[in-house]
């Protein structure tokens, strides 16, 4: 880039590399490290054209560009069900919170939908199963959950990716990040398709948000799932481990080490009523436990049945 005046010093362009007044650092080397999520947009809409990294959520914002696939959908499934095709019905999802067709197979747009998302991500359909989810008004919304792949060792052998073609309402994707609770809204438009593999189904739980009651229409929004495998994969160092049972359970709300000091020096000059038992049990909910362990035995006296506690938190 000859045109390009570069002021600079060619042998050492950088003459800073601690921390800024406002920046975290000045360092290159801190942004080398794996996200807990990678969001890439892609404009290719016959075959996505990269490797599929664990951490990326990928959305195709016109993957679909034909504007009536919703009202061929609608239509196909009421076909269906006057010719009583089994499993064609809409039943309820889970508290009633969206509804689904469990067979949706013999509807020709909804083939042509499943085998071009296979197509597009180079996804083997003998491993696939799919799912056609009916939102029928903005009442319609999906709980935040993880995908079975992400605590079902036998469907996580054949299945690593998500992926989901959003038709009719924009609707908000929604993620929460499993341990710190962070949320990432992304909203999908009528076409848009998004998906998403293992570290991001293992580590983050995702959903269809709710409309708040004034903002509601009556407007329906139809999700086409596919759960596969694909060989676009890489798979990266460090990958996060299934999930076990109690990996599924809400995380436990994180204190602060400030918070929890207060009520130690609290509780040691009696103003604090809390027991020593649940004062322990607030302290293994801060991050560092050890130095709140320290500050706790050189302010209280416990018994001993509470030193053993203390001491399995250090």
């Amino acid at each position: 880039m000859d045109s390009i005046v570069d002021p600079r010093n060619p042998k050492k362009r950088q003459d800073k590399y601690s921390q800024g007044r406002n920046a975290d650092s000045f360092d290159p080397k801190t942004t080398l490290c794996r996200p807990d999520m990678r969001v890439r947009i892609e404009t290719n809409t016959k075959i996505y054209p990269h490797p599929i990294k664990s951490d990326d959520v990928i959305i195709t914002p016109n993957f679909e560009v034909r504007a009536d696939l919703y009202e061929k959908l609608v239509y196909e499934m009421k076909d269906l069900q006057n010719r009583h095709v089994k499993d064609s019905d809409y039943i309820s999802w889970a508290c009633g919170t969206h509804l689904l067709v469990k067979n949706p197979d013999e509807s020709q747009t909804f083939q042509y939908i499943i085998n071009r998302i296979c197509d597009y991500y180079s996804v083997d359909p003998k491993t696939i199963s799919v799912r056609f989810n009916m939102y029928k008004d903005d009442v319609d919304w999906k709980s935040l959950h993880h995908d079975s792949a992400a605590f079902n060792k036998q469907r996580a052998e054949k299945q690593n990716i998500t992926i989901g073609l959003s038709l009719g309402k924009t609707r908000e994707l929604a993620f929460k990040h499993a341990k710190n609770n962070t949320l990432v809204y992304m909203p999908m438009p009528n076409g848009s398709l998004y998906s998403f593999s293992k570290a991001v189904n293992i580590q983050w739980l995702h959903g269809i948000n709710a409309i708040p009651k004034e903002d509601q229409t009556s407007e329906g929004r139809i999700s086409i799932i596919v759960w596969g495998f694909t060989s676009k994969l890489v798979e990266e160092p460090n990958e996060p481990k299934i999930l076990q049972d109690n990996d599924r359970r809400p995380p436990i709300r994180k204190l602060s080490n400030e918070m929890v000091m207060k009520e130690l020096r609290n509780f040691a000059d009696g103003s604090n009523k809390i027991s020593a038992f649940s004062l322990i049990q607030r302290v293994s909910q801060c991050e560092d436990k050890k130095e709140l362990v320290k500050f706790a035995l050189s302010i209280i006296r416990f018994n001993e049945r509470e030193l053993n506690k203390l001491r399995l938190l250090q």
